[in-house]
């Protein structure tokens, strides 16, 4: 699996069609000239991207050959004149949404509300058995059992 991550981060001499072909988009007519710009829009994109070996850090932030690839790769689509959401896409595309940091909600319902359902199940089973453990208190018969004065008498006080 990591093989492959790295050798689609490698891939420089890739044609930039193919990211037309794979995010359905054509680039901007005017590219990026502004190398303060391309260097901010860069850094933004590589910030949110999940480095592909170290996975706990971003792409921006990671010095391993994996990262400084996808950061130059960003760059060579930054100066091409794609957007920023192209260039994501381009890379949710190759790699799937988990390189992106912060995942989209839609994509991990589960993640979002398994704890709510989780914490509404197990509060349903708590009231459940308080209901029950009520019943079965109500439900339970006096014993018949004949009793002598004195435990009738303490009772008798306890009931009052």
């Amino acid at each position: 699996m990591i093989a492959l991550l790295l050798s689609l981060a490698f891939a420089e001499d890739m044609d930039l069609s193919v990211l037309d072909q794979a995010v359905g988009v054509e680039p901007f007519d005017a590219p990026e000239t502004d190398e303060a710009i391309i260097a901010e829009r860069t850094q933004a994109i590589a910030d949110g991207l999940r480095c592909p070996v170290c996975q706990g850090m971003s792409v921006g932030a990671s010095a391993t050959d994996a990262a400084v690839a996808m950061k130059a790769r960003i760059e060579e689509l930054v100066r091409a004149g794609y957007t920023d959401d192209q260039i994501v896409d381009y890379f949710a595309e190759r790699y799937g949404t988990w390189i992106l940091l912060a995942p989209p909600k839609e994509d991990n319902a589960l993640v979002w509300l398994g704890p709510a359902a989780v914490a509404g199940l197990g509060l349903a089973g708590v009231i459940g058995f308080a209901v029950v453990a009520g019943r079965r208190r109500e439900e339970a018969p006096a014993p018949d059992v004949p009793q002598d004065a004195y435990t009738e008498r303490v009772l008798k006080e306890l009931d009052e």
